[in-house]
């Protein structure tokens, strides 16, 4: 497993690590920090689920947040594509 840190656009410092596979490059899970999503995470990859039940993951809620804007507690104005 390897880790690459991203940091967004005017932010000064990355507050997102991703975990990959080496060999392959599938992206397993992302941990990371930030107050406005209520301090530390994990993000996990859903099809990396070995053994997850697909009725009960599309049954599963969502909690959409506008990233692409810094607006961690609010959702998307467009969501269409999501």
């Amino acid at each position: 497993m390897s880790e690459y840190r991203w940091t967004p656009p005017g932010r000064p410092a990355s507050f997102l690590s991703y975990r990959f596979c080496s060999r392959c490059g599938v992206r397993l899970y992302a941990t990371g920090e930030a107050q406005a999503l209520g301090g530390k995470f994990h993000a996990v990859h859903v099809p990396t689920i070995q053994g997850a039940d697909l009725d009960e993951l599309a049954s599963a809620p969502l909690n959409l947040i506008d990233g692409a804007h810094d607006r961690f507690d609010q959702r998307p104005a467009d969501t269409r594509l999501m």
